[in-house]
């Protein structure tokens, strides 16, 4: 026995010498190397940031946190097993289009003050947040966290977005890999690009909630998906915001996955906006659905971006969390083609109130250049509406994965 678990791991070895050699991008996020607290620190994007990065364990889970100043760490307050529980309490706010229940609001408070506000006097002076998550939490938008307890209107509840912008890294290591630059892209008489953009069409609208359509399921079978006459006005009215020259949007027949793999795709930002079918049991199967076929993470992986910026205005596109993997799925897809940051969602959005919340957010890129702020302005805005946009349901799904700048 002890022999052929010797052997086991000699091949384990040579076939991650040899991914190491043959795609280095992959193996960093695969594999990430250990960094000591210096190197972290130096890789934070402004003095005004700081990196949490969570570790639940059966006998004992902790919070990590990086700033300029140095490392410290807190033990939570919270078991592996209860913090999954109050997780589960917030998503039941989420799942819902009506006022949060008093359970999801117990909840959100609860896990800020396991999470975050033992590290408030570390945190004092700073704008931004790189949050390192682990198990449940790669399901909970921090963002939506009450920093204190919420009765009332929603749109007057106080959430830890009023504080912090907040982005997300699969692990320290990673936010060093998506540095790493690939060669340029050859594309004969291609000029750049600012703004890319898919939005296909789909067939007759059958999926309706409240006479609302959402971008996505679960499953890749074959099955009618409901017209998303918002995802084709988002992208043409964020597209009205660059040059004629500057922009190209692909819409119904060439929101193809023809047009995404042969096409250069040299630009700043590359935007999809559809349909996006998950997989649950097998992650990499997970797909965005194209208007002559699936885009499957393999995909994915094959294609050779130069986008500083890829956004999945889609549901659920965030992937699952598997053990000693981080989130599976197209974020890890489309961080290894070559994008340091991706705007993903964590559950199902809903058409319109998407196609109104991205227009904010380019709007706000535009100004600012920060991803993360120009994201966390974007929802404030979309609270500020009151009604029923209030909700964490449209507008906390969404989040930055990866470079916040």
């Amino acid at each position: 026995m002890k022999a052929r678990l010797q052997e086991a791991a000699r091949e384990q070895r040579d076939v991650e010498a040899e991914i190491q050699a043959k795609y280095p991008l992959y193996y960093q996020l695969r594999y990430p190397s250990p960094l000591e607290p210096g190197d972290v620190q130096r890789l934070l994007p402004s003095p005004d940031s700081a990196l949490l990065e969570y570790s639940l364990g059966e006998r004992g889970s902790y919070l990590f946190v990086v700033t300029a100043e140095g490392l410290t760490s807190y033990p939570l307050s919270l078991s592996m097993e209860a913090i999954s529980t109050e997780v589960g309490r917030m998503a039941l706010g989420f799942k819902s289009a009506g006022l949060p229940p008093f359970a999801y609001r117990q909840a959100a408070h609860k896990l800020y003050q396991t999470l975050v506000a033992p590290a408030w006097k570390a945190l004092a002076g700073k704008h931004h947040l790189l949050i390192v998550p682990d198990g449940a939490l790669s399901y909970l938008p921090f963002e939506a966290l009450l920093t204190q307890p919420g009765q009332g209107d929603p749109s007057g509840l106080r959430y830890l977005l009023y504080d912090f912008s907040v982005s997300y890294i699969p692990s320290a290591s990673v936010l060093s890999s998506l540095s790493l630059q690939r060669p340029p892209i050859e594309a004969a008489g291609a000029a750049a690009l600012r703004f890319v953009a898919f939005a296909p069409d789909y067939g007759p609208a059958r999926e309706q909630a409240q006479g609302a359509s959402f971008r996505g399921g679960s499953g890749d079978g074959p099955r009618e998906l409901p017209e998303l006459a918002g995802a084709r006005e988002e992208v043409q009215e964020i597209a009205r915001r660059y040059p004629p020259n500057m922009a190209k949007v692909y819409l119904g027949a060439e929101a193809s996955k023809e047009n995404v793999e042969k096409n250069p795709l040299i630009s700043d930002r590359i935007h999809f906006a559809g349909h996006g079918l998950t997989n649950d049991e097998h992650p990499e199967d997970s797909a965005l659905v194209m208007s002559d076929g699936l885009l499957r993470v393999s995909d994915i992986f094959n294609l050779e971006l130069k986008a500083d910026l890829v956004v999945l205005s889609a549901c659920h596109t965030a992937g699952k969390q598997v053990a000693g993997e981080g989130l599976v799925g197209l974020t890890r897809a489309f961080l290894y083609a070559g994008s340091p940051s991706v705007v993903v969602t964590l559950w199902q959005v809903v058409d319109s109130s998407t196609s109104d919340l991205m227009q904010g957010f380019y709007a706000d890129l535009d100004q600012t250049r920060d991803k993360a702020e120009a994201l966390r302005q974007a929802k404030i805005r979309t609270i500020q509406r009151k009604g029923r946009l209030a909700l964490p349901y449209y507008w906390a799904p969404f989040i930055l994965v990866g470079s916040p700048r």
